[in-house]
């Protein structure tokens, strides 16, 4: 193998034959400078390996490597990865350093005219242009000639119907008619009786408790339905309040209804209950007032019942009106006597 110094060209070895290698290995000897006291040059054999094409950042290098790089070619001293050719001179050697820029040539002469090119294809059509000013308004044209008088045209609707016409003057008064025969005379009234309020010299009713009897009708002769008013004169306790209502004594306060009248606010008031109640032959209408506090300062000074047979004339019960004495002397109702008004009047 041949070797030359750092100032040597590169030398090609003889081709082998036989079972030799059939590739020539070249060696170059590149002088290295070494750091020392006497700065003496170092020889160093590299053989070439493959020639690897432009230099690449990421490519490994191994060493003897030939690249090319900004238009010379280099040969790898050492292996490197990343190290530019130009950046480090103990990992790359120069072998054929570019000479210097030659002269700008003459400029050549002009080349003739090429021929036409092709017609090219016709362009889109463009957008239609906005639309031009109104011009100014013509003169006024001669009068024609007067037409011929048209067809009589169809008959218009009926017009709406006009107001009513003032009411005439008030006509003569007619002669004063025959007199009527007499009508029938008519049936008497149902028959009312009435109980004055006052407790009289017996004193009021009370206590009243869950509910006392406080008037009662005599035994109802005709079974039906009747209107029943009563009134009772009531005194209220304070934090009390006195309600009445209407049953009967075969229903009995279990069944009474909803209707109910009567005071809460302390003092002297007047209770009224209006109630219709269907009843049987023998039995009696009944007028309860009951205390909703139960307290045995309230109570009622008289009562007053009116029933009328409804539907019927001149027939009705007779009407027993009770004194004090004698409510307080009547049956109580039962504990499940209401405790407050359900419906006030």
């Amino acid at each position: 193998m041949n070797h030359i110094n750092s100032s040597e060209q590169p030398a090609v070895a003889p081709r082998k034959s036989g079972a030799q290698s059939t590739r020539a290995a070249l060696v170059v000897a590149i002088g290295l400078l070494c750091a020392g006291a006497d700065s003496a040059r170092a020889t160093v054999n590299i053989a070439f390996g493959d020639f690897q094409g432009a230099w690449v950042a990421t490519a490994s290098y191994k060493t003897g490597a030939v690249i090319t790089y900004d238009g010379a070619s280099y040969i790898a001293l050492a292996a490197s990865l990343g190290i530019k050719p130009t950046s480090n001179a103990n990992d790359w050697a120069i072998l054929d350093p570019p000479g210097a820029t030659g002269p700008i040539g003459l400029t050549g002469p002009a080349g003739a005219t090429g021929p036409t090119g092709a017609k090219g294809a016709t362009g889109a059509t463009g957008a239609t242009g906005a639309t031009g000013a109104t011009g100014a308004t013509g003169a006024t044209g001669a009068t024609g000639a007067k037409g011929a008088t048209g067809a009589a045209g169809a008959t218009g609707a009926t017009g709406a119907k006009g107001a009513t016409g003032a009411t005439g003057a008030k006509g003569a008064t007619g002669a004063t008619g025959a007199t009527g025969a007499t009508g029938a005379t008519g049936t008497s009234g149902p028959a009312v009786a009435l109980a004055g309020f006052g407790g009289g010299g017996a004193g009021p009713i009370g206590p009243l408790g869950s509910g006392t009897v406080v008037a009662e009708s005599a035994p109802i002769k005709t079974k039906g339905q009747y209107l029943v008013t009563a009134t009772a004169l009531i005194n209220v306790a304070a934090n009390d309040g006195v309600y009445c209502f209407i049953t009967t004594v075969n229903t009995g306060v279990a069944g009474k209804d909803n209707v109910q009248g009567g005071s809460n606010i302390a003092g002297y008031g007047q209770a009224a209950v209006v109630d219709v109640w269907t009843v049987d032959v023998g039995d009696a209408l009944q007028t309860y007032c009951y205390s909703a506090a139960k307290s045995a300062a309230s109570q009622v000074y008289g009562a007053s019942m009116i029933a009328v047979l409804a539907g019927s004339v001149g027939i009705g019960p007779t009407i027993k009106a009770i004194t004090p004495t004698e409510g307080a002397a009547v049956r109580t109702a039962p504990a499940s006597a209401p405790t407050g008004p359900e419906d006030s009047r």
